[in-house]
């Protein structure tokens, strides 16, 4: 499990997880409603808010389920494999700089959603830096699981108005 980065971590990390979550949402944020924008001219819609709910109301059931889904297995599942797998792959091959780039590119593009993919690259930047710096993939983790924590807590609270 240390191979793929499931390793010890300063506590900071625990602290700068909210932080690191924050600027992942103004990043994003910033992204999506101003570059797409001036490249599209058409406003921003996340296409997952349809996807998930189908255009219904969640219920507190579906809130959970997705909550488990989307913010504890997919930030373990994605973490194990983009920033411990590819990404160690990569820096041995090309060095840091070239491996947080790359696997920040794989991430938003294997996510297959055209207008998320550059916040989401933004996103795997981040991520790939803290697996860099902290030496473990449990960080990602955290900041991974409450971004997408978040997300869908609001979905739920913008279908349920």
């Amino acid at each position: 499990w240390s191979a793929v980065g499931l390793r010890n971590f300063s506590w900071r990390w625990l602290v700068m997880a909210p932080l690191l979550t924050a600027l992942e949402f103004v990043g994003m944020a910033f992204i999506n409603t101003q570059l797409l924008w001036r490249f599209t001219g058409e406003p921003f819609e996340n296409p997952q808010i349809e996807t998930i709910t189908g255009g219904m109301r969640l219920t507190r059931t579906d809130l959970a389920l997705l909550l488990i889904l989307v913010a504890i297995i997919a930030p373990i599942a994605e973490e194990l494999f983009f920033r411990g797998m590819l990404y160690p792959l990569f820096r041995q091959r090309w060095g840091v700089l070239p491996a947080i780039v790359t696997s920040a590119l794989v991430f938003g593009l294997v996510h297959l959603i055209p207008v998320l993919i550059p916040g989401l690259v933004f996103v795997g930047l981040i991520l790939a830096w803290m697996r860099e710096r902290s030496n473990s993939i449990v960080p990602g983790i955290i900041v991974h699981a409450l971004q997408n924590g978040i997300v869908m807590l609001g979905i739920y609270v913008i279908t349920n108005q």
